[in-house]
């Protein structure tokens, strides 16, 4: 699957395994945040990933999940 992010960045395949998977994403994204487990602490924030963008006008380009995107 090259056209996932780090396959994009290095123009070669994805690792095999999550640990080198892992590896190759820090060099891009050091800082990386669960976004979806930090609105659990936030009381005024309720909803998903789509309500979140919402309330923070931010546009969604690619609302596909992980788990709804496989083939």
């Amino acid at each position: 699957m090259e056209g996932e992010t780090p396959g994009v960045f290095t123009g070669r395949s994805l690792p095999d395994n999550q640990e080198e998977f892992l590896k190759l994403a820090n060099v891009f994204f050091p800082v990386m945040y669960d976004i979806k487990h930090l609105m659990k602490f936030c009381d005024s924030v309720h909803g998903g990933l789509d309500k979140l963008a919402e309330l923070l006008i931010v546009e969604m380009i690619d609302t596909c999940r992980q788990a709804e995107c496989v083939a």
